[in-house]
C-alpha cells in the first residue's frame, strides 16, 4: 500500500516527539550482512503479541504521555498481526492516533523491529529529513527497501537524484552495494530513478529484471536486446517508433505515411516536399526522390541516375551534380530532347540553364521561409538540410553569399572552394588586391575590436584566413595578415588574451600554420600579460594544458629563447637535447615545476601533465612516483582529491603490478567521482590478477551508474566517456558507451548529433561500415524534423560548413556500404552527391578504389579513380604551392597502388614547402614502402616519430613496416 512520503516526516515528527518516541527509531529485522544485533542497556526488550490491538490503538489519543508512549511501543512490538488495525486507523478522526498510526504502518509493514537507541535514532534522522545523501547512509546501513519505500513515495526527493549532485550519490550508492558485495542491492532504487528508456538500457547490459511490464518499457527493452520487429509491433506512438527505425538503418519503413508526417511535417510547403524527397533517398527510391525536387524547383522532370559511372568532367563547383542525380544509361547527359533540337540548342547549355533555374528557385524558397518555421509555411532549417543532405549546395552558397560573408567564406571552404572563399572576403583568386583590401581589413578589425561587446568574426576570420593562404603557398601574404593581427590583439590588452586564445591559437596551434603562431608569439612574449603568456602557452603545447607556463618559467635555460627551446624539445621528448644525463635534467625540471605549480594549488589534471612527460620518456617509475602525491589536504572536501591515483594504477596494470595497482584503483573508486575509463582498467587489473568474482561484480557496477543522456548536462555523461575510453584505444569499450550515448538521445537533438558522429568513427576503427553509415545518416534523417533542435542549433550559430562536412561522410559511408552490398546505383548516386559536397575528397577513392577493384568492378573504380584526380589536378594548376593538395594526390596514388613515381615526386615537393609536418611524411614513407624502399621508409617514419612522438599511428606504421623486411 502507498502512502504520501512527502508530508511524512511532519507526521513522524509532530507523532513522535507527541509520545516521547523521538530517539526512539528501529533497526530493520533484516540487517546487514555481518552486522549482529547490539544487546545493549537501551535495547528494548521484545513482548509477546498483545492481544488487546484496538484498546492500544485508542491508547495512542490518551491525554497521559506515558499512555500513549506505552501503547506505541507495545504495537511496535506485536508487529505484522496488529498491521490491519494499525493501517485503518489512519483514517481515525482523533488527529494523534491516526499520526501515530501512520508512523507504525510504515515501521511495521517494512517489517523493522525497534533494537537499541543509538541506532535507531540515526534511522530516525535520515527517515524524517531525507536527502539523497542520508539515502545512501540508509543503503550503507543496509535498509535498501526502507530506502526504495521512501524513494517511491516521495517525488520531491526523487527529483534530487536529477541533479549533478544527486548523480554522484547515485553513484556512492553503487559503491554501498559492492561494499556489501553485491552490487544488484543498488538496481530497484537506479531503475526507479531512471528514466524509462535509460532503466531499459541498463537492465539491458545487466541482465538484471526491468522491473517494469508497460507498453512503452517493453518496447525498450526488446529494441536494446536487438528484438526490432517485435517492438515495432507493440502499439505505441509514431515519434517511439521513429527512432527505433532510424537507428537500426530500417530506412524503407521510413516511407510508412505516419513516419512521413512525423519527420517531414504536415501539408505541402516547400521545406515538407524537400523533406519527402529526402525520405525516398534514403529508402533507395532515387526516381520519386529526383520527381519531388524537379517539381518542387518546377524544373522538366528527367530520369534518374542509377547505372552510369561518376563523370570525369564533373566538378563539385559548378552545377553538374544534378544532371548526375537525373539521368540514366538510357538517356545520357549528352541526349537531347526533341525540343532542344528544335531550337538548335547546345544539350549542355540546356542544361546548364534547367540547373541554374533551379538554383534560383532554390534561393527564392529560402528567401521566402520563415526562420522560426511556424506551420503551414517553409521553414528555413529544414529546407536548407535536405538540400544539403542531397548535394544541392548551390543555393545554400549563393544565400550565404548574400546575407553573410563569413559563414559563405567558411562554407566555401567546407568544400575546397578556395577562389570562390577569397570572393566571399572581396579578394581577388591571385591576390592581386592583396595590399587593398587588408588596407581596408585594418580599419575594419580595429571598429570591432573597439566596441563594448565584440564578436570578433572579422579577426576570426583573418585568423582562418591566415592558415589557409600558408597552406597555398602564399606565405608573405600570410605573414603580413598574421602580424596586423597580432598588433591589434596588442592594442587590445584587455583581451589579448581572448583574441589569442579564441582565435589566433585555434586556427593557427597545428600543422605548417603553428610555425606561424610560434614566430609571433615569441616575438610578443615578453610584451604580454602573465594570463596572456599562459594562455599561448597552452595553446602551442595543448599536451601541457595547465603546466605549460610552469615548465617554461622553471626549463633549465638562461634566456628566452634557451627556455623555448627547451620546451619545444620536451614537447617532442627529445633525450639527445638534455645529454647523456638526460634523467636527472627531466627529474629536476619536473620537480621544480611541481613547486611552482604548488604554490597556486596541485591539482590531478597537473600531476597527470608531467606524468605524461616522464612517461614520454620512458620514465614510468618517475611518473609513478609523482602521480602518487596525495592532493586531499590542498583540495579539502574535493570529492576527486587524487583522481591522479588512477592513471598511477594504470601504469602499473600495464607494467605487470595489477595486484599493486588495486589498492590505488578502490581508493579512487571509493571517492565516489570515478571516470567509466577507470572501472574498465580496474576490472581488467582484477582479472589479471584473479580477483574474478570481484571482476564481474565491477564489471555490472559500471553499468548501474546511471549517466547523464545529455552533452550540455554539467555532470558526467555517455558520450564524455565514450571519448575518454577513444583517447586510451579502448574502441570496444568506447562503443558500449558511445552506442548509449546515441540510442538514449531524444529525437532529432544535438545530441544524436553528437553522439552518431562520436559512435561513427568508434565504428570505423572497429571495421563495422554497414553500421556506420547508418549511425550517420539516423542524425541526418531525424534532423529533417521541422523543430529538430540539431538543424536549428547548427544552421542559426554558423555552423553550416560543419555540416557540409557531416553530410560528406555520411554519402563516403553509405557509398562503401553500396559496394559491400553490390548496389551500383545506390554507389552511383552516392558519389555523385559527394562529389558536389567536397570534389577533393580523395578518401573516396582511397576506401572505395580498392573495394571495388576487389570486387570486379573495375571501370567504375578507373572512373571514380579518374574524376577525382582531374578535379586534384585542377587545384595544383591553379594553386601550385598548395602543399595539402600536392600531400593528398600522393596519398591517393599510394593507397591506390598506382603512379607511385608521381606520387613520390609529389611527397617531396609537400615536403619541401612544410618540412616539419609529420602527416606529410607520413605519406612519403608510405609511398616509399610500396615501392619497395623499406629502409628509406623506416627512416621518414622515424621522423615522423620525432615531430609528432604522442602519435599512435606512426609506431604502428612502424611496426607494419619493420615486418615487411
Amino acid at each position: 500500500m502507498r502512502y504520501p512520503l512527502k508530508s511524512f516526516h511532519s507526521f513522524v515528527l509532530g507523532a513522535l516527539f507527541a509520545l516521547g518516541l523521538a530517539p526512539v527509531a528501529s533497526l530493520r529485522a533484516e540487517r546487514p550482512q555481518g552486522e549482529a544485533t547490539v544487546d545493549t542497556p537501551d535495547t528494548v526488550e521484545a513482548a509477546a503479541p498483545a492481544t488487546d490491538v484496538s484498546g492500544l490503538l485508542k491508547q495512542l489519543g490518551d491525554a497521559q504521555y506515558s499512555q500513549r508512549r506505552q501503547a506505541f511501543l507495545q504495537l511496535w512490538r506485536v508487529g505484522q498481526p496488529a498491521l490491519p488495525a494499525i493501517a485503518s486507523a489512519r483514517n481515525s478522526p482523533d488527529r494523534s492516533v491516526a499520526a501515530a498510526a501512520a508512523v507504525l504502518h510504515m515501521l511495521v509493514d517494512l517489517r523493522i523491529a525497534p533494537q537499541h537507541l543509538e541506532e535507531s535514532s540515526r534511522l530516525f534522522d535520515m527517515m524524517s529529513r531525507p536527502t539523497p545523501a542520508a539515502i545512501v547512509e540508509l543503503c550503507g546501513m543496509g535498509y535498501w527497501s526502507v530506502a526504495e519505500r521512501m524513494l517511491l513515495d516521495n517525488t520531491e526527493l526523487s527529483q534530487k537524484f536529477h541533479d549533478p549532485y544527486g548523480r554522484f550519490q547515485l553513484s556512492r550508492l553503487v559503491d554501498k552495494a559492492l561494499e556489501q558485495n553485491d552490487a544488484t542491492l543498488a538496481w530497484p532504487i537506479v531503475r526507479q530513478l531512471t528514466s524509462p528508456p535509460q532503466a531499459a538500457w541498463i537492465a539491458h547490459k545487466t541482465g538484471l529484471e526491468l522491473g517494469r511490464d508497460d507498453p512503452y518499457s517493453r518496447a525498450q527493452q526488446l529494441f536494446f536486446a536487438g528484438e526490432v520487429d517485435a517492438a515495432l509491433e507493440i502499439d505505441l506512438p509514431t515519434v517511439v517508433h521513429v527512432p527505433m527505425l532510424t537507428r537500426t538503418g530500417r530506412w524503407q519503413q521510413l516511407l510508412d505515411e505516419q513516419v512521413v508526417t512525423l519527420l517531414a511535417g504536415r501539408g505541402a510547403s516547400p521545406s515538407q516536399q524537400a523533406a519527402t524527397a529526402v525520405l525516398h533517398e534514403a529508402a533507395g527510391d532515387y526516381d520519386t526522390a529526383s520527381e519531388i525536387w524537379i517539381q518542387l524547383l518546377q524544373a522538366e522532370p528527367t530520369s534518374a541516375s542509377h547505372e552510369s559511372p561518376p563523370s570525369e568532367s564533373s566538378d563539385a563547383n559548378d552545377a553538374s551534380g544534378d544532371q548526375e542525380l537525373d539521368r540514366t544509361a538510357d538517356s545520357p547527359a549528352d541526349e537531347t530532347d526533341s525540343n532542344d533540337t528544335a531550337h538548335n540548342v547546345a544539350p549542355e547549355h540546356n542544361q546548364e540553364e534547367k540547373e541554374a533555374a533551379q538554383v534560383r528557385r532554390a534561393v527564392e524558397l529560402l528567401g521566402e521561409a520563415d526562420r522560426d518555421g511556424q506551420l503551414g509555411q517553409t521553414n528555413k532549417y529544414q529546407l536548407m538540410a535536405a538540400l544539403l543532405f542531397s548535394g544541392r549546395v548551390e543555393a545554400i552558397e549563393q544565400m550565404l553569399l548574400e546575407q553573410d560573408s563569413t559563414e559563405a567564406f567558411n562554407f566555401f571552404l567546407a568544400g575546397n572552394q578556395h577562389a570562390r572563399a577569397f570572393e566571399a572576403l572581396g579578394l581577388a583568386a591571385d591576390l592581386s588586391n592583396f595590399d587593398a583590401w587588408l588596407l581596408k581589413l585594418r580599419d575594419q578589425i580595429g571598429q570591432e575590436l573597439s566596441q563594448r561587446n565584440p564578436d570578433n568574426r572579422n579577426f576570426d576570420q583573418c585568423t582562418r584566413l591566415c592558415s589557409i593562404l600558408s597552406g597555398l603557398g602564399y606565405r608573405q601574404q600570410a605573414q603580413q595578415l598574421l602580424d596586423e593581427l597580432v598588433v591589434r590583439a596588442r592594442l587590445e590588452p584587455r583581451r589579448q588574451a581572448d583574441l589569442w586564445s579564441r582565435s589566433l591559437l585555434l586556427w593557427l596551434g597545428r600543422s605548417e600554420a603553428r610555425q606561424l603562431a610560434l614566430v609571433a608569439a615569441k616575438a610578443q612574449f615578453p610584451q604580454m600579460s602573465g594570463e596572456c603568456q599562459s594562455v599561448v602557452l597552452k595553446g602551442l603545447f595543448p599536451e601541457f594544458g595547465e603546466t605549460a607556463y610552469a615548465l617554461w618559467s622553471t626549463a633549465p635555460g638562461e634566456t628566452d629563447e634557451r627556455k623555448w627551446q627547451d620546451l619545444e624539445n620536451l614537447y617532442v621528448f627529445d633525450r639527445a637535447w638534455f645529454g647523456s644525463d638526460y634523467r636527472t635534467q627531466l627529474s629536476g625540471w619536473l620537480q621544480r615545476a611541481m613547486d611552482a605549480l604548488a604554490k597556486g594549488g596541485l591539482t590531478p589534471e597537473h600531476l597527470n601533465a608531467l606524468a605524461e612527460i616522464a612517461l614520454g620518456f620512458g620514465e614510468s617509475d618517475m611518473a609513478v612516483e609523482m602521480l602518487q602525491n596525495d592532493l586531499s589536504p590542498g583540495l579539502g572536501q574535493s570529492t576527486s582529491p587524487n583522481l591522479q591515483w588512477a592513471t598511477a594504477a594504470r601504469i602499473m596494470s600495464q607494467r605487470g603490478k595489477s595486484e599493486a595497482s588495486l589498492s590505488l584503483f578502490r581508493d579512487v573508486r571509493q571517492s565516489g567521482s570515478n571516470p567509466q575509463q577507470t572501472y574498465v582498467d580496474e576490472v581488467q587489473a582484477l582479472l589479471l590478477s584473479g580477483h574474478f568474482a570481484l571482476a564481474r561484480e565491477l564489471e555490472q557496477s559500471r553499468w548501474l551508474r546511471p549517466l547523464a543522456t545529455t552533452r550540455f548536462y554539467q555532470g558526467y555523461n555517455y558520450l564524455q566517456a565514450a571519448q575518454e575510453l577513444s583517447e586510451s584505444h579502448q574502441w570496444e569499450r568506447a562503443a558500449e558507451y558511445a552506442e548509449a550515448a546515441f540510442l538514449l538521445a531524444d529525437l532529432g537533438s544535438m545530441d544524436v548529433y553528437w553522439g552518431a558522429s562520436e559512435y561513427a568513427e568508434i565504428l570505423e576503427k572497429l571495421k563495422d561500415p554497414v553500421r556506420r553509415a547508418d549511425v550517420l545518416r539516423a542524425a541526418w534523417i531525424e534532423s529533417l524534423q521541422p523543430f529538430a533542435s540539431s538543424m536549428q542549433y547548427m544552421f542559426s550559430n554558423g555552423y553550416s560548413s560543419s555540416l557540409r562536412f557531416s553530410a560528406q561522410k555520411e554519402k563516403l559511408a553509405r557509398a562503401i556500404v553500396c559496394i559491400v552490398q553490390d548496389d551500383m546505383p545506390g554507389f552511383q548516386h552516392q558519389v555523385a552527391v559527394a562529389r558536389k559536397l567536397q570534389s577533393q575528397d580523395i578518401e573516396v577513392v582511397c576506401q572505395c578504389y580498392p573495394l571495388l577493384q576487389k570486387a570486379g568492378k573495375t571501370a567504375i573504380a578507373e572512373e571514380l579513380f579518374a574524376s577525382y584526380e582531374a578535379d586534384m589536378q585542377q587545384q595544383l594548376a591553379q594553386w601550385p604551392n598548395d602543399a595539402t593538395a600536392l600531400n593528398n594526390l600522393a596519398w591517393m596514388y599510394s593507397q591506390c597502388d598506382v603512379k607511385l613515381d608521381e606520387a613520390l615526386e609529389l611527397s617531396h615537393r609537400a615536403i619541401k614547402l612544410a618540412p616539419n609536418s609529420a602527416v606529410f611524411l607520413d605519406t612519403l614513407a608510405e609511398v616509399q614502402f610500396r615501392s619497395g624502399a623499406i629502409e628509406e621508409a623506416l627512416d621518414t617514419m622515424r621522423q615522423c616519430v620525432r615531430l609528432d612522438p604522442r602519435e599512435l599511428h606512426y609506431r604502428e606504421n612502424l611496426v607494419r613496416f619493420h615486418a615487411a623486411k
